[in-house]
């Protein structure tokens, strides 16, 4: 179907557009229904691509944002679906806004088909729905989603809707801030993003893969930043990145000089004031009693281990934590809440402790964008003990261990909410919190015709500790015990439990130790007057990701940094002259390590397998090189083994024949010899 948007004959059916605002009310919410402001400038949409590429046309984003004293942003989208599926998502219309401090105005909904156009705007079409998307997570924040579903639409239809918040969340004063995406994972016809401003207010633009210049000038006593681009490509998403990355090209735009300015919009909203409570004060009086470090560990432990997590992040609160003292009496706030109460703790024993700002969806890709407090999605405390620096997280539980041994997640970029603090800050953790898991696997034959006596041991540090700490802490010991013979018997299809498993927690080092104990029938298989057995360093596996796409521009996630270390020891019954072809293995690239070793001593083979992940990413341009040195370890994690009666096993005094011997009679029929 021809796009005829811009011609002059166009038939106008239905409700003409609304001249005047109209209030309206939904499940209890207001929106309002009227024309599109006057300082929006109307843009013509694109074409439709030829042939269509995907379930829907997507023929203009319009994006244009109002900087002024009442901030307003508005927004006009026109689709047109080529198939039911484009369909079915056209025809469902979805805005969220919060009327904390929000008012959402609707200004156009027009369906397009066969040069007529259908004013569709009904306000009895329109439901207003709270959802909290993350209430799961015990976290409010008052959003409101505005619905509509669109009536009789149909495939090759065109969708033309267009509405606007004003207001913006008091936190942010009169600061303007915004970031808007140039292109996606799907071809679109024309974008065009305008930003009206006062001419008093001075505006920073950075560019994520972009080198476009906007379009200035000055129009209603208001300066312009105007971008407008048409047949956008689309780009391909290939999985698998680590969060800092982002693919796509994007603007950021803000009135913050710098990051410096940032801290000095947060600064005011952590300031420390001592509850006047009992238990807070007999808090701190304990706490006096011990050294600097372990009154840090034992104050965080209190604001993670008795202050629940649940975010109640109405209007402000969305940035302005709740005060120590209100945390105190509710046994419960957020990541805000949860820091400003530990600094108030740490500040009433001397210790220095400032909030920190950092990101779980950007990671160290903040440093991306503008400054501003857009980025962040997250608060820890940075803590000072005698010039070195602890980035503590007290929404963390089932953490224990000193400062140096602590489980640490680390964001990358920081930007510590101190006085003077200029740029955002490389988050840099002790070497000793890095995460280790280490396995020892102890098989015992005590007869080749025996089951072999199989132990587990695996001790877990740093963050895997925690992780560990909290696993067993929430599920009952069958079902874990369930789950880790499940796996294994995957490996060793013979084996059965001989034992419950068992924990031991060293809080002191933060070490976390399981062990299991099995046995295994049929381990050795005898074939062609040879024994073969074989092993698997199962614990390397989950670290050597194969991503969906290996020919890529983006680098790959990795499970890092970690150390694994994966030992295995196979005890016979009697010295065996053990021949090792390759005692040491080593595979290595900046990203990761691997080193095998083989030993013979004293009647035990032992294999260790280690695998270090230097870092949380491969670079694309080490893919390749990845990929091949991924399948050389991965053939390695398995050793096949054999045993047979050659001269050599001969000399050690015919045991292992007399076995061989021994299992061949038993295999043969009555009567017959092999």
């Amino acid at each position: 179907m021809k796009f005829l948007s811009n011609a002059a004959l166009i038939l106008l059916v239905g409700s003409p557009l609304i001249a005047h605002a109209e209030s309206f009310t939904s499940n209890g919410y207001r929106f309002d229904i009227e024309a599109e402001p006057s300082w929006v400038k109307s843009v013509s949409p694109g074409t439709p691509v030829t042939p269509a590429q995907g379930a829907t046309n997507y023929l203009l984003v319009d994006r244009q944002f109002n900087a002024g004293k009442v901030k307003q942003d508005f927004y006009r989208y026109v689709e047109q679906p080529v198939n039911l599926e484009g369909l079915e998502a056209t025809s469902k219309i979805e805005v969220k806004f919060n009327p904390e401090y929000e008012e959402l105005v609707w200004h156009r909904l027009d369906v397009i088909r066969d040069g007529k156009v259908v004013r569709s705007l009904a306000p009895e079409d329109i439901q207003m729905v709270r959802k909290e998307e993350d209430l799961d997570q015990d976290m409010i924040n008052g959003y409101v989603t505005s619905l509509i579903y669109l009536k009789g639409t149909r495939i090759g239809d065109t969708v033309d809707y267009s509405f606007s918040t004003r207001g913006q969340n008091p936190i942010f004063g009169d600061h303007f801030f915004t970031a808007f995406s140039l292109n996606w994972t799907v071809p679109v016809s024309k974008v065009s993003t305008r930003i009206v401003y006062p001419e008093t207010l001075n505006l920073q633009v950075k560019h994520h893969r972009d080198e476009s210049t906007p379009h200035t000038y000055t129009a209603n006593n208001m300066k312009v930043l105007e971008w407008e681009n048409s047949n956008i490509a689309a780009y391909y998403w290939e999985e698998d990145y680590p969060v800092w990355y982002e693919p796509g090209s994007f603007i950021s735009v803000t009135d913050f000089n710098s990051w410096k300015d940032v801290v000095d919009w947060a600064l005011p909203l952590y300031q420390t004031e001592l509850p006047d409570s009992a238990e807070f004060r007999e808090l701190v009086q304990r706490l006096k009693k011990l050294p600097s470090e372990e009154a840090v560990t034992q104050a965080l432990a209190f604001a993670q281990d008795e202050i629940r997590y649940v975010g109640i992040e109405m209007g402000q609160n969305s940035h302005l934590p709740h005060s120590a003292r209100e945390t105190l009496e509710n046994r419960y706030g957020d990541c805000k809440d949860k820091t400003l109460l530990l600094i108030t703790i740490l500040h009433a024993l001397d210790i220095e402790a400032h909030p920190a700002l950092v990101s779980w969806d950007l990671g160290k890709g903040v440093a991306n964008y503008a400054p501003s407090p857009g980025p962040f999605d997250h608060v820890i405390t940075m803590v000072d003990i005698h010039g070195k620096r602890y980035w503590l997280d007290p929404t963390r539980r089932f953490q224990d261990g000193g400062l140096e041994v602590l489980g640490y997640h680390n964001f990358g970029k920081a930007l510590p909410i101190i006085a003077g603090t200029k740029d955002l800050e490389d988050m840099s953790l002790p070497e000793s919190s890095l995460p280790r898991i280490e396995t020892t696997e102890n098989f015992h034959v005590i007869d080749y015709r025996a089951p072999v006596e199989h132990e587990i041991i695996t001790v877990y540090y740093g963050s895997e500790a925690d992780s560990s700490r909290r696993r067993f802490a929430n599920s009952s010991l069958e079902s874990i015990s369930n789950d880790y013979y499940n796996y294994m018997v995957q490996i060793y299809p013979g084996l059965t439990d001989a034992g419950q498993i068992q924990t031991f927690d060293d809080k002191e080092h933060n070490k976390f130790t399981t062990i299991e104990k099995y046995r295994i029938a049929n381990f050795f298989e005898s074939k062609d007057n040879t024994l073969h057995y074989e092993t698997y360093a199962y614990s390397l596996n989950d670290y050597l990701y194969l991503p969906q796409t290996t020919k890529r521009k983006g680098p790959i996630y990795m499970k890092g940094p970690i150390d694994i270390l994966h030992k295995v020891n196979i005890t016979y019954p009697e010295h065996i002259d053990m021949a090792i072809d390759n005692p040491r293995i080593s595979e290595k690239m900046d990203e990761l390590e691997y080193q095998q070793q083989t030993d013979y001593l004293d009647k035990t083979l032992s294999i260790s397998h280690e695998l270090k992940v230097n870092r949380d990413a491969i670079a694309a341009s080490d893919v390749d090189q990845y990929v091949k040195a991924r399948e050389h370890i991965r053939d390695e994690l398995w050793q096949p083994y054999l045993l047979d009666d050659d001269p050599k096993l001969q000399n050690t005094g015919n045991a292992l024949t007399r076995i061989l011997d021994s299992l061949r009679a038993l295999a043969a029929p009555e009567g017959e010899a092999l």
